[in-house]
């Protein structure tokens, strides 16, 4: 129904309008990993098929979009001259689905884009750990729905099925339920080679990315936006460390790691020499939008072409302005 609903408005000339209305407004596009095999359907708001993303990046190009850096969109912003048809694409974390699937992607159509790298899991050389665990409990469960039972055993009692009873548990728990259901044979072993698809990217690799034409820019060492000044600005001079250690020069664009954000913490970021932030506050950017607190869209695979290209069009915008309005009157 939604994407009739899409359809019909594009039919109208809604999105035509919208894009009118918007003209001046700039878009930033998020996304995250890329699937290898079915990991788009474990989490198809974080893993993207490389089709649909390759599929994303032509429909832009057929509709006359222009895929711009950050720092060309910021200098519009400032002066004013910012074009809605001028998109920015950014990407998360730094998984080496990045360079396996969307890096020849995006060489292939002489598109830049910047990778906000996360670097802890880079210097630790291992994967993502709770990422991995939770994708072995749904691929367990989606090609053998009968070792359910067998998982629940395996994690204390509470609400809800094994992922969110996996996610309740502290660090040791977690490795030794890890241990243990591997050793009943209810999750697949180690020697499966699944942790390449959790992995982050390494310095070498860094380096490759910036060959194939990625930006490389801040996302916390650990992937954590600690209330604390002192912690947060460690984050970032650690997170500055490892990059420069891959031959980042200068990073000086920060996404907050999981969309977590505080105003009050924009001081801190000044002063380590933060010049511009993304979050996951979905919208367009103005001029008056400040730069600590950008706005994106965070594409995903379960979208579809109908409905990103009613972001993307302003359409989706003119929506969220009728609905502020409305819980305003």
């Amino acid at each position: 129904m939604r994407g009739a609903f899409y359809r019909l408005a594009r039919l109208l000339g809604l999105f035509t309008l919208a894009s009118w209305l918007y003209r001046g407004r700039q878009s930033i596009l998020c996304y995250h990993a890329f699937a290898f095999e079915d990991e788009h359907l474990f989490r198809p708001q974080l893993f993207m098929q490389p089709a649909t993303f390759a599929r994303r990046l032509d429909l832009l190009a057929r509709r006359g979009y222009r895929v711009i850096t950050l720092d060309e969109a910021l200098r519009r912003l400032d002066a004013g001259s910012a074009r809605l048809r001028d998109v920015v694409i950014t990407i998360d974390d730094g998984f080496i689905s990045v360079l396996r699937h969307a890096a020849p992607a995006l060489a292939a159509r002489r598109i830049p884009a910047m990778l906000y790298l996360t670097t802890h899991y880079q210097t630790a050389a291992r994967p993502v750990a709770d990422l991995v665990a939770q994708y072995l409990i749904w691929r367990a469960l989606r090609r053998y729905p009968e070792r359910a039972d067998a998982l629940a055993a395996l994690l204390p009692p509470g609400e809800g099925g094994p992922i969110a009873r996996y996610q309740r548990l502290d660090k040791p728990a977690r490795r030794a339920f890890l241990r243990n259901a591997r050793a009943a044979g209810v999750l697949e072993p180690e020697s499966a080679g699944l942790d390449e698809r959790f992995r982050i990217v390494t310095a070498e690799q860094v380096r490759a990315l910036q060959a194939a034409g990625l930006s490389i820019e801040l996302h916390t060492h650990r992937h954590r936006y600690p209330a604390d000044p002192a912690q947060l600005r460690r984050e970032i001079d650690d997170n500055r460390a490892a990059l420069a250690a891959c031959g980042v020069a200068a990073a000086r664009h920060l996404c907050y790691p999981s969309g977590e954000w505080r105003a009050a913490s924009f001081p801190v970021l000044e002063a380590a020499g933060v010049v511009s932030a993304t979050t996951c506050i979905a919208g367009l950017n103005e001029r008056t939008t400040p730069r600590l607190a950008l706005h994106r869209f965070l594409d995903a695979d379960d979208i579809s072409d109908i409905e990103f290209e009613a972001e993307i069009s302003g359409f989706k915008e003119l929506l969220r302005g009728a609905r502020r309005r409305l819980r305003g009157a």
